[in-house]
């Protein structure tokens, strides 16, 4: 004749219920996870330039911004997280981080616009491309970056007046 013992088997069932329970915790918690980290990348790629990617410099010549990065003291307030992203960002090789224009290019080819496109169009263009490439957006990467981004702006300014037929 066999015994039971109804405590011991009681027992057992409660251990496997906890056991099962913590398991399905785990596993949830280790899905969120992976759902934040896959979010955050799909972020990051939607603002990812693959062009200024390629030809950025080699690491050991960027070792200023690198240097850089990491120099906060304790007492300092924290920045936000987007300033300090741009701090550690190393800036792409100066002819590859803007267009290639010059005077002899069409200004809407400059633009980006039809050649016949309407003064509204160009308008709107002028506007996103200056915003696009505002000397003081490149301001924490160098005096270099800078001036570019200026010749820059007044290529766009020249290509605006040419489009809407402006004197100087």
């Amino acid at each position: 004749m066999a015994v039971e013992n109804p405590v011991g088997i009681r027992f057992f069932g409660v251990l496997q219920g906890i056991f099962l329970f913590a398991l399905i915790v785990l596993l949830y918690v280790q899905f969120r996870r992976n759902k934040d980290r896959d979010e955050a990348t799909a972020m990051k790629l939607d603002e990812f330039d693959l062009r200024t990617a390629v030809k950025r410099t080699p690491v050991a010549a960027q070792s200023d911004f690198v240097k850089d990065a990491g120099t906060h003291s304790r007492h300092e307030p924290e920045e936000d997280k987007e300033k300090q992203s741009k701090r550690s960002q190393r800036p792409p090789q100066l002819g590859s981080a803007f267009p290639s224009w010059t005077q002899a290019t069409p200004a809407h080819e400059i633009l980006g616009v039809h050649p016949q496109a309407g003064e509204e169009v160009v308008e709107a263009a002028y506007k996103a491309l200056l915003k696009r490439y505002h000397p003081d957006r490149y301001a924490h990467w160098g005096k270099g970056y800078q001036t570019r981004a200026h010749h820059v702006v007044l290529l766009l300014q020249e290509a605006r007046d040419r489009m809407l037929g402006k004197k100087k």
